[in-house]
């Protein structure tokens, strides 16, 4: 079995001044449309964690509007970016044309529960296949298999260490609400370790200020 790194983030960040709990962010899409943004401090972290080798191709599974994607085709890498959302790939290619990465970028329309021999991409079509923030699926092991039968090299999937990024601490917090924290992480290393592989494990925190004075400094 290739090599696996499950990669854990904390989510931190500030909401007008008080520390709390916040996934990372770094879509490229604004409300006035694309514009050129740098690459969000979550997805610089998890870049290097990749510690990919020049010109290696990817999988980039859950890709969404490219936040990784996009980075990385910038950077020399040929990129199959999947996706279960024709919005969300609407929207990508759009960031394609936008950066000029048609030789760099495939969009393929893709879910977990897919039958990837009919529809997915070969096996070991990529050096590196990763999942960023994106493993939603009921059968968590099959979406690894899948993983580890496209790469050639490793694998790499983050996933939250702490609370749901569906959840805004701070106004938790303000109510009095309860949060449970994740502990999805651990079952995926479970799971590897059942499937002969030894995982590598890393944790990082992703902070993102989540809000703003005005509008207009939100899509600035």
């Amino acid at each position: 079995m290739g090599r696996f790194v499950l990669i854990c983030f904390l989510r931190i960040g500030m909401a007008n001044g008080y520390v709390c709990k916040l996934i990372g962010g770094g879509l490229m899409i604004l409300l006035s449309g694309i514009k050129g943004l740098e690459t969000a401090p979550y997805a610089r972290d998890f870049m290097k964690l990749l510690a990919l080798k020049p010109g290696e191709s990817v999988l980039d599974m859950g890709c969404g509007a490219g936040s990784i994607a996009i980075p990385l085709a910038q950077a020399g890498h040929p990129v199959i970016a999947a996706d279960f959302s024709p919005a969300m790939l609407g929207t990508l290619d759009a960031g394609i044309e936008y950066y000029g990465l048609e030789n760099r970028i495939t969009p393929l329309e893709l879910a977990w529960d897919d039958d990837w021999d009919l529809v997915g991409p070969v096996a070991k079509a990529v050096d590196v296949a990763f999942a960023s923030r994106s493993v939603t699926t009921t059968n968590l092991k099959d979406a690894l298999a899948k993983l580890n039968r496209t790469a050639r090299r490793r694998c790499a999937v983050t996933m939250v260490a702490n609370s749901s990024p569906r959840y805004d601490l701070h106004l938790m917090n303000a109510i009095g609400a309860s949060v449970t924290c994740s502990n999805g992480f651990v079952y995926a290393f479970n799971i590897l370790i059942q499937m002969g592989a030894l995982p590598q494990v890393t944790y990082f925190e992703s902070p993102r200020r989540d809000t703003f004075d005005s509008l207009e400094a939100g899509v600035a």
